[in-house]
Parts: C-alpha cells; sequence; structure tokens
C-alpha cells in the first residue's frame, strides 16, 4: 500500500521504521536482533526490495531512543515504554474482539479422540499451546489446547507431548529466489529461534522438515526462512 501511494505521488524509495537491513536485493535481520522484523516482511513483493530504506538497520533500539531523547518534539515517544503485544493492543487481543463481538460463549473441551472432557469460556479466549482457562475432569497432569474449530466453537486438548511437531507443510510460498529444495534456518513464531530444517517445495506447497521439534505450531502462522541472516 505504501508503494502504492509512493507511486501517486512519482516518489521512488520508501523509508520506514522497520528493524531490518538491506541492500536492495535481499532483507536481512537487523544489527539488534531482540529487536529484528525481517519476519514481518517474508511476504512482500521482491520487486518492491529495491525501492525500500530501512534506516534503523544498523542501530540498536537503545541507541534510537537515547538519540530521540534529545530531540523535543520525540522525547514523549522516546522515553515511552514499550509494548511487545501487538501495537495496537494495550493489554491482551481479547479485549480487542470483545469490541466488536461476545467472545464468552461456552463450549465443548475435547480430547484428540473426539470425547468430550470438559468445557470452555469461548474459543476465541484461546491460541494454541494456552495451558489454562479451560476445564477437563478429572486431568492429573498439564492440558494443553493443541486445536480449535471455530465452527463448533470446541477446543481439542492434550498433553505436552501432543503439541510436538517435526513436520509441517506450507502454501501460498514468497521466495527471493526461484528454489525447490533447499536447506534453512525457518522461525514458526517471531519470538522463537530460528531452527534448522530442510524445504522441498512442489507448486505452491513446500513440505518441511524439522532437525529438531517445536511445539504449538498453529494453522495460519507465517514460516519464515533464513540463510543465516539473510531472508529468504
Amino acid at each position: 500500500k505504501m508503494i502504492e501511494f509512493a507511486d501517486s505521488l512519482g516518489i521512488e524509495k520508501i523509508a520506514t521504521g522497520h528493524y531490518l537491513k538491506s541492500d536492495g536485493k535481499y532483507i536481512y535481520m537487523a544489527k539488534d536482533r531482540q529487536k529484528d522484523q525481517s519476519y514481518f516482511l517474508a511476504k512482500i513483493d521482491k520487486s518492491v526490495v529495491p525501492r525500500l530504506i530501512f534506516p534503523l538497520g544498523e542501530w540498536d533500539k537503545s541507541d534510537v531512543k537515547a538519540y530521540g531523547a534529545k530531540i523535543e518534539v520525540l522525547k514523549d515517544i522516546a522515553t515511552q515504554k514499550e509494548s511487545n503485544e501487538i501495537c495496537f493492543v494495550d493489554n491482551t487481543y481479547e479485549e480487542i474482539l470483545q469490541k466488536h463481538m461476545n467472545i464468552d460463549i461456552p463450549g465443548k473441551t475435547l480430547d484428540t479422540q473426539g470425547n468430550v472432557v470438559g468445557h470452555h469460556k469461548g474459543y476465541m479466549h484461546y491460541t494454541i499451546g494456552k495451558r489454562r482457562g479451560f476445564f477437563v475432569n478429572g486431568a492429573h497432569e498439564p492440558h494443553y489446547v493443541l486445536q480449535i474449530n471455530p465452527q463448533f466453537n470446541e477446543i481439542v486438548v492434550g498433553t505436552k507431548d501432543k503439541l510436538e511437531v517435526n513436520e509441517f507443510e506450507i502454501d501460498e510460498i514468497s521466495l527471493f529466489d526461484d528454489m525447490d529444495e533447499f536447506e534453512a534456518s525457518v522461525k514458526v513464531r517471531y519470538r522463537t529461534q530460528a531452527i534448522p530444517c530442510s524445504v522441498k517445495i512442489t507448486g505452491n506447497k513446500g513440505i518441511i522438515k524439522l532437525k529438531q521439534s517445536v511445539y504449538g505450531l498453529a494453522h495460519g502462522q507465517i514460516a519464515v526462512f533464513y540463510d543465516n541472516d539473510r531472508l529468504l
């Protein structure tokens, strides 16, 4: 959308405040690995990369805030407490949903065989891997959300070992270079360590085999691939 807007004004380059680097062809992780945001640009069209500028790529966030604190009009922003939540969410995403719909609709909690083993307060309260906020009859060890069935307002729960994943499938593939088979590191969530994997792509589907397990993989997440610090 920013590119479209720039085009309407005859502007060639766009600068954003993302923490990442670019050489005009590829995107790389930022110098400040704690704030690196390359994950979020994994699905952009590679044709726009030559037009992007990321002035903060070589900065540490602490240095940016210190620099901003010296500038009168930026002082308030530079001293604000940081949030790791979604930028427009003050506390939890549930608060946003509650403004627009009823999310408190009790439903059934199932085990992996489809048996009803308890109840919950409404499927929108849960994400894959969540451990609390639902009831399981006679459970002697912690249970986690394994699956969410929104059409039936059901959640499926099980023990932690059931969250373990070594292989998964992707679609809507967006690669900066044409490759069918390659080794890489993959992040399946923003705040996670990249894990070594092998990738095999056929058409618009890909099979990912992980060299070590991940827990709590959720349908709809973005799998982002790296070659060291370069975004693939």
